[in-house]
Order: C-alpha cells, then sequence, then structure tokens
C-alpha cells in the first residue's frame, strides 16, 4: 500500500461517515474533513501530533478512541498505524491495528526504522557476513558496526599517536 503524500488510495474509502452518532456529538465537533486526503483532522487539544480528547474523566488519544467507537476494542499488545501518515487524523479507515514493532520498525521513519534498513555503511561497506560487528554500548543498546570502517579507524588513531609520541 502507498504511503506518504499521494493519498488517493485512502481517500476514495469513505465506509465510515464523520456524522456517525456512535461517536459522540462533542468529538464530532473536534475533527474536520480533509476534502483532498480524507483524513478526519483533529482541531481540539493535540500531544506531539497526536489528538486528546477528554473523556468519562480522563484524557484519551482522539483516533484511538475513535477506532474502538467505530471498529473494534484494540488488544493491549497492540497500537494503531496510521496509514496516512498524518498522527493528528481521526479517521479510522485510515488506521490498521499492529504491533508496536510493525509500526515502529518496519513501517516506521524515525532513525531507529532508517538504520535498520541500511544495507550498507556510509562508506559502502557492506553491513553482512565478515564485516557485520555487532556492538552492545554501556547502556545496552545493540548496535551494528562496519569492520572495515572500524580497522580503518583504529589505523588512523594508531598513525596519530605514533606521529605525535
Amino acid at each position: 500500500m502507498m504511503r506518504g503524500p499521494n493519498m488517493q488510495h485512502l481517500k476514495g474509502s469513505d465506509m465510515h461517515s464523520p456524522n456517525d452518532t456512535r461517536l459522540p456529538e462533542r468529538f464530532r465537533a473536534q475533527f474536520v474533513v480533509n476534502n483532498e486526503t480524507g483524513c478526519w483532522e483533529w482541531q481540539g487539544h493535540l500531544d506531539v501530533g497526536y489528538g486528546r480528547y477528554w473523556l468519562d474523566g480522563k484524557t484519551q488519544l482522539a483516533h484511538r478512541l475513535a477506532y474502538t467507537l467505530l471498529i473494534s476494542d484494540i488488544p493491549d499488545d497492540l497500537v494503531i498505524d496510521h496509514l496516512c501518515r498524518v498522527r493528528h487524523c481521526v479517521y479510522p479507515d485510515h488506521m490498521e491495528v499492529v504491533t508496536a514493532y510493525g509500526n515502529t520498525i518496519v513501517r516506521g521513519r524515525g532513525p531507529i526504522a532508517m538504520n535498520l534498513h541500511k544495507t550498507h555503511c556510509k562508506r559502502g561497506h557492506p553491513f553482512s557476513g565478515e564485516n557485520l560487528k555487532i556492538r552492545v554500548s554501556k547502556n545496552g543498546r545493540i548496535g551494528r558496526a562496519c569492520k572495515a570502517c572500524s580497522r580503518d579507524a583504529s589505523a588512523r588513531y594508531a598513525k596519530d599517536v605514533k606521529a605525535n609520541a
């Protein structure tokens, strides 16, 4: 499925109406429909780009509430992925329930996902086979390193130490 600015694949899906009475009237007043993308864009309070809504004495994520009210409950071990990539979209037809790993790593656009998908280091050496070094930092984070680049850096360091001795 395509993602990003070209949203024609999502725009045509109109399974749910923005006037669906299963959504509280006050909730429906908090979003507007973007006619280009089909997104129901949250106009109320945002927190890190996600809509927030007060219901039953607590603040809830607006997109999760819309999904729960119009589609189904979200299992505790799963999260919502915005297929449209618009965090403040509350249109449940633009959402899919996935694992946190799938949302962050497989479909993600953040640095973790981008680094995970790299097949070569910045100098063009492959991140595979004998050239792949797995390293664990002092705080327990696991990362990959290029053995060829590590060798080159060590040689440069040794040369500098010898020259300055």
